[in-house]
């Protein structure tokens, strides 16, 4: 019964470790419910209080003492050392707007409050508006960009 309490024990300490770094809840919650169960199992099986009691400290300092392990290795990681693959990111880069656009005029292909549509040089192109709403139709100016929108204004008569 010993053996058994203490490899549920280990197994429900290891699970919430893992936990700190895949988290989902799913290995912290079977790991809560190991150690739960462990000590529910001591209580009816175990004729000793002294078991009872030796089994909830050794699960409260295993659960102290796996917490402070697992923050203090990801307080000391280093940026770059993660569990988590990133060299998907790799040389990728977000759509941004194409700057030669900058002050060339265009039509709003539909109304603009703040974010819609407009055509400039036969291209359709996300923009959004400086200042109010801009009606479809009316003529615009590409005055600057952000992210993939260019900002645009209405051009002046």
């Amino acid at each position: 019964m010993i053996i058994g309490t203490i490899l549920i024990l280990l197994a429900g300490l290891l699970l919430i470790y893992f936990e700190f770094y895949l988290p989902g809840g799913i290995m912290g919650l079977t790991g809560g419910v190991l150690l739960f169960s462990n000590i529910i199992y001591v209580a009816t099986k175990s004729d000793s209080m002294i078991h009872l009691f030796a089994i909830i400290a050794a699960t409260i300092a295993g659960l102290i003492i796996i917490v402070k392990l697992a923050l203090n290795r990801i307080k000391k990681a280093k940026p770059g050392d993660s569990i988590y693959h990133d060299d998907d990111q790799e040389g990728y880069c977000a759509s941004a707007y194409d700057k030669d656009i900058i002050g060339k005029e265009g039509v709003a292909m539909s109304n603009l409050s703040p974010s819609g549509y407009v055509v400039i040089e036969d291209k359709k192109i996300q923009a959004l508006s400086q200042v109010g709403f801009i009606k479809k139709g009316e003529e615009i100016v590409a005055i600057g960009g952000q992210g993939s929108h260019v900002i645009i204004k209405k051009k002046e008569s």
